[in-house]
């Protein structure tokens, strides 16, 4: 798969060989993902643990309008950690902060885990919990949506998968 630059639709993925019906197109793990229940701060934490590239990566992505509610709970959720002296607030403007959200808001999937791995994730009590995840996925995230598509997509434990719904040619979006 490639991303290539379209007039009509901006950035666009586009494969670069034939796939027949049924084979994987993607799979991919999410570039950023969060607790959901968390919120905000938790959103700019995680964005922060990434790497510049990945940071760059996020950024770049196709933003959302923002609601008036949405606007007016970013800036609150700002001026809060910036009084309480979090890292997050060193490192976002306001407008890094609505712009970020933006891009969640735009292009995130959500997903629920289950502790199966020893107690791998420190917040879950029980081997049983699930916990509710958002999650962007960079590559995934640039597949236009179609009314005749030619992948379904699937989440299963914190990787998305495109799978070929019908036979894919060279050059097909």
């Amino acid at each position: 798969l490639e991303v290539i630059q379209t007039k009509v639709v901006g950035r666009a993925v586009v494969s670069t060989r034939e796939f027949e019906l049924g084979s994987m197109v993607i799979a991919e793990p999410p570039t950023m993902f969060f607790k959901t229940q968390e919120g905000f701060l938790e959103m700019f934490d995680a964005f922060l643990r990434l790497t510049r590239k990945d940071q760059g990566t996020i950024m770049s992505l196709q933003e959302s309008s923002l609601s008036g509610r949405s606007v007016f709970l970013i800036q609150g959720e700002y001026q809060s950690f910036k009084h309480n002296n979090r890292v997050a607030a060193n490192h976002f403007t306001v407008a890094m902060a609505k712009k970020l959200l933006a891009i969640v808001n735009e292009n995130s999937q959500r997903f629920e885990l289950k502790n199966t791995l020893h107690n791998t994730l420190p917040s879950v009590k029980t081997p049983e919990e699930r916990i509710l995840f958002t999650g962007i996925y960079s590559a995934a995230c640039m597949v236009e949506h179609s009314c005749n598509p030619n992948c379904s997509t699937t989440i299963r434990e914190g990787l998305i998968y495109c799978i070929a719904s019908r036979n894919i040619t060279t050059l097909d979006r």
